[in-house]
């Protein structure tokens, strides 16, 4: 996908989000039909956009299947002190969190600026500050939650020069729309799939990058095995290689919303000292431990249903999705069990059978 996208790219290998006559072919139509949906929801009164949110997620909850059975599986290994019931409570939230996040995503393409600086709520804004005092590009450290796009859009929108990396999608107009939300105040945005030299010079050119270090690339991507929510998980390594090359200095954040306020609270944390060590796995150790206390109260606004246990280190007999897995899905549906007990975590309640939410 990365090559096939070169074509949208400038000469720096950014993006360019130039609008182009080929998004306006029929295969796009069906997209287009939802353009009007986004600018109503942009501007309908935040509270009747919440209920329909929450209408949605019901809805969701309802057909979701093997997404809620990955969430419940991760929030047995990130959670275990909870119950079961605790966990279907934490997953319900979420899943409202997250429809709520997905029918306001007209807000940064519609709003003018002055009701978007309204709609962020800055926590910590204090080692933000500190941070730029220095004067050294910041590499924003943030994990996968729902509302990373909009909270994202918070640092360019008051000044900062930013940079950071998309996944590209199957549908060109759709990759063009996030772009183009997440240029809206500037900045730059490469392919995650291509080189990082192009991110290094953006960074020594001083400008800062957002950086989701937590997603599970697979086995072809090297990675160190370190504790997340005191289970290895596979880590890369990039945020201190990345702070060494650099020379920038590493601020925690957290993108989240907020239910009650309706608004979108940016969380910051103070920026690391000492950083890098010099020793790659406690870097990366230190990181996912930030990402624990990010989470520390709000891992309702963490993308539960994404497969952050799925590479094991090699030799180890553990699959936490074993039993998600499109074969072991088959037995299920046929009253099967797995050869053995050990190999997976079940996402299944106490008392047997499917989840309920």
């Amino acid at each position: 996908m990365a090559e096939e996208n070169r074509k949208f790219m400038k000469s720096d290998s950014s993006y360019d989000d130039s609008f182009r006559a080929e998004y306006l072919h029929p295969r796009y139509w069906g997209l287009w039909l939802l353009a009007p949906l986004l600018f109503v929801f942009a501007w309908m009164p935040v509270c009747i956009r919440d209920a329909f949110g929450r209408l949605l997620a019901g809805i969701v909850l309802k057909v979701s299947g093997r997404p809620a059975e990955v969430a419940m599986v991760n929030l047995r290994i990130m959670r275990k002190e909870l119950t079961d019931a605790e966990r279907r409570e934490i997953i319900r939230k979420s899943v409202e969190i997250g429809m709520c996040g997905l029918l306001a995503y007209g807000e940064p393409f519609f709003l003018p600026k002055s009701m978007l600086m309204r709609r962020w709520n800055p926590v910590g804004k204090e080692y933000l500050d500190e941070a730029v005092k220095t004067g050294k590009p910041i590499i924003f450290m943030i994990p996968h939650t729902w509302t990373i796009d909009c909270c994202g859009l918070y640092l360019s929108a008051i000044g900062l020069p930013m940079t950071t990396m998309m996944h590209s999608s199957r549908n060109d107009l759709m990759d063009w729309y996030m772009n183009r939300l997440r240029l809206r105040f500037g900045g730059k945005v490469f392919e995650r799939g291509a080189s990082l030299r192009p991110v290094i010079r953006s960074l020594r050119e001083g400008n800062h990058f957002y950086y989701l270090p937590d997603e599970d690339l697979g086995k072809d991507y090297p990675s160190l095995f370190v504790p997340l929510f005191g289970t290895k998980k596979a880590t890369l390594d990039m945020l201190p290689k990345l702070a060494k090359v650099s020379g920038a200095v590493v601020v925690p954040m957290l993108a989240t919303y907020n239910m009650e306020t309706r608004r979108y609270d940016v969380v910051f944390e103070r920026m690391y000292d000492g950083f890098p060590s010099g020793d790659n796995t406690a870097d990366a150790e230190r990181m996912n431990r930030s990402i624990e206390s990010l989470l520390e109260g709000r891992i309702e606004q963490y993308m539960l249903f994404l497969r952050f246990y799925q590479t094991r280190p090699e030799g180890e007999k553990w699959e936490p999705y074993y039993w998600l897995s499109r074969e072991m899905w088959r037995r299920r549906a046929a009253g099967g069990k797995p050869e053995d007990p050990a190999i997976s975590t079940m996402p299944e309640d106490e008392g047997g059978g499917k989840v309920r939410i």
